[in-house]
């Protein structure tokens, strides 16, 4: 092996070590940045959940639920957001969940639940994830028939339950 051979082999693997590194590096900051993005949806998601409660279109029972008014708010594409959640967005975090409903539904539900009803975007938002989330047992039915009336259920609104569960 000659001088020039030994020579690049040491280039190569200091090249090989500088690109590790900077892989490395990139890597610790998309994290820190993905870390930073579910604290700015979840702090996003918990203002919503206090103002669709407020405006009385859910209650926050851990998780937040929709109240009949939510899904009535809701109602024009309740049915889009349910196939949605159950075929692919069960495997998505909330942030992920929030972030997909808002890219495919968010100029609907801007123009559907926000302007019509005076909700703020961010309880609209809440309020369209509760939907998809929502099962036949959350609407009060079994087998389609009612089991429950929200009004005796849910008399007034728990504002000390978390809400992490949404």
């Amino acid at each position: 092996m000659s001088l020039d051979d030994i020579a690049s082999v040491v280039a190569l693997t200091a090249s090989l070590i500088s690109i590790a590194g900077v892989v490395y590096v990139a890597g610790v900051k998309t994290a820190r940045i993905d870390v930073k993005l579910e604290v700015l949806w979840d702090a996003y998601r918990r203002s919503g959940i206090s103002a669709a409660t407020a405006a009385g279109a859910g209650t926050i029972n851990s998780p937040f639920r929709l109240s009949d008014t939510g899904r009535e708010y809701i109602n024009g594409i309740y049915g889009e957001l349910h196939e949605f959640y159950h075929r692919c967005g069960r495997n998505l975090t909330m942030s992920e969940v929030m972030v997909e409903i808002s890219k495919r539904w968010g100029d609907r539900i801007m123009h559907t639940v926000c302007i019509p009803h005076d909700v703020s975007y961010e309880a609209a938002l809440v309020m369209a994830v509760a939907a998809a989330r929502e099962t036949a047992r959350d609407r009060g039915e079994v087998n389609g028939r009612e089991i429950h009336s929200e009004k005796q259920n849910h008399m007034g609104r728990n504002h000390h339950g978390s809400a992490d569960a949404l």
